[in-house]
């Protein structure tokens, strides 16, 4: 590449960087989570809550640190996955 195009190009970069800075943030804010088959946006606000302090229903699988399981997915199974200390770390579909 010629030194006027690597300078062209390095101008033209230059010249862009600002426009993207200046873009606005498009992530949509998070709402209400969807129906799921499982239920899980019903249990959300179970995290952060110790396991035993939980009532869970009978299609629900608790997931322990470091538990070997299959890979068979079942949409309408609700996993509560757990922290090292036993607490509702996520609540998810599978």
């Amino acid at each position: 590449m010629s030194v006027s195009k690597t300078l062209a190009t390095a101008a033209f970069l230059t010249a862009l960087i600002p426009s993207i800075a200046a873009a606005q943030d498009t992530t949509p804010e998070a709402g209400p989570m969807e129906a799921t088959p499982c239920g899980a946006e019903h249990f959300q606000d179970l995290i952060g809550t110790h396991v035993s302090e939980v009532a869970l229903p009978e299609n629900a699988e608790v997931v322990r640190p470091n538990t070997i399981r299959t890979m068979i997915y079942l949409a309408e199974r609700l996993n509560i996955g757990l922290d090292e200390n036993d607490h509702v770390a996520l609540v998810y579909c599978g």
